[in-house]
């Protein structure tokens, strides 16, 4: 009788217990339905009214691009040779720039001339460390791990060199082709 008893008040607590909660719940149901229905609506607010501004910024935008496609379409000169020649004729404008084509031939065969005076002079300064580095290590004034930070040095200045010497090479080349393409012109108008 007694664990019955105890059974049915423990069974009396627990519906007790889930009404109580059911009737909390539905309560916080409708605040946060309430609460959820004013989000909406400031959100739908800012969301339109950030449209409206990404609208704007994107007409913006537009705008500047047809502005800098008309100045580019204006200002596009970029290797139209020959459209304005001014009041030169024909053959005079082709004189003209042969003239400074050969002006700017000039030009770089002096910085290549410069750059491989660099290049014997870092060479020569290469070798005249390695050379010390080589003393020195024979004296053993310096210790192992200088020994190595020098080496290290040394091999990184000759990496810069090659590099160096390997685009010297390569504008060499090219001034051999644009020469040939120079010379070819000047004898065909002789």
């Amino acid at each position: 009788m007694k664990a019955i008893k105890k059974v049915m008040l423990l069974m009396a607590l627990l519906t007790f217990t889930l009404v109580t909660a059911q009737e909390k719940s539905k309560g916080k149901k409708e605040k946060v339905e309430k609460t959820l229905k004013k989000d909406n609506k400031a959100s739908k607010n800012k969301a339109k009214s950030l449209e409206k501004e990404a609208n704007k910024k994107a007409e913006k935008q537009r705008e500047k691009a047809k502005e800098t496609s008309q100045k580019k379409k204006e200002e596009n000169k970029a290797n139209a040779y020959g459209k304005n020649k001014g009041n030169l004729s024909g053959r005079e404008f082709g004189q003209a720039r042969a003239t400074e084509a050969k002006a700017m031939m000039k030009k770089e065969k002096q910085r290549l001339e410069e750059n491989e005076l660099m290049l014997d002079r870092s060479e020569k300064r290469i070798r005249e460390a390695r050379k010390r580095l080589q003393v020195a290590k024979e004296k053993g004034e310096l210790s192992e791990k200088e020994l190595k930070t020098k080496e290290g040095q040394i091999l990184t200045a000759e990496k810069k060199l090659k590099e160096l010497q390997l685009s010297v090479d390569n504008k060499k080349k090219v001034m051999r082709t644009q020469n040939e393409r120079l010379s070819k012109i000047y004898k065909e108008e002789k």
